[in-house]
């Protein structure tokens, strides 16, 4: 026996330091990916119209994905990197029923209409998705309004009261100015009467 393991010996010191040689490549390569920066990507943009139409025997559970999509016109506009993720946040927050985060994507005047024991109220039992940006559009005083559709699904009892259903369509337009030098949602008159229809009602959007 120790005469075979002397006759492996050289083969394994070759295949050791084979195997140094390589940890040291995939060490510094990882490193270099490490310190390279990375660029935030661009919002998905959502085509048109729908490559397939969903199965009667797998229809999409409602509210669909909670991920922030675009058409071409939203996708396209410069500052969409911008916005995108502070809207993906906004709606996480909702979704994980985190009012701080919340609070990090809406205007101090916003937030003041909103405090967090009635927030939490109102959102309880609240999940949004299937969420599509249409476009952004400029506004008076450096202002901005972004058309935005999507689903939410909730308790009957948390339902607006003029359509108490468990699964809603909304389009809404959101006004936002810069505070601190950041993109946030603010208060206006462009959220007052959204139209929203129950789910599976006709729409173009």
């Amino acid at each position: 026996m120790q005469a075979d393991r002397g006759q492996r010996g050289p083969r394994l010191w070759v295949a050791a330091l084979g195997v140094v040689v390589i940890a040291a490549a995939g060490g510094y390569a990882a490193r270099e990916v490490y310190l390279r920066p990375v660029e935030h990507p661009d919002v998905m943009e959502e085509p048109s119209k729908p490559t397939a139409a969903a199965s009667p025997d797998q229809p999409v559970k409602q509210p669909g994905s909670r991920q922030v999509k675009a058409r071409g016109e939203f996708a396209q506009h410069p500052l969409q990197r911008a916005i995108w993720p502070m809207l993906q946040a906004h709606f996480d927050s909702i979704n994980d029923l985190d009012y701080n985060k919340w609070r990090t994507t809406v205007t101090r005047a916003r937030a003041a209409t909103f405090p967090e024991h009635k927030w939490r109220e109102d959102y309880r039992t609240t999940k949004d998705g299937s969420i599509l940006l249409h476009r952004i559009d400029s506004a008076p005083d450096n202002r901005l309004r972004v058309m935005v559709s999507f689903t939410s699904t909730q308790d009957i009892a948390d339902a607006p009261p003029e359509l108490p259903k468990e699964c809603i369509r909304w389009h809404i337009v959101l006004p936002l100015i810069k505070e601190d030098n950041k993109w946030k949602i603010d208060v206006g008159p462009e959220g007052q009467s959204p139209r929203h229809e129950e789910c599976g009602a006709t729409s173009n959007n």
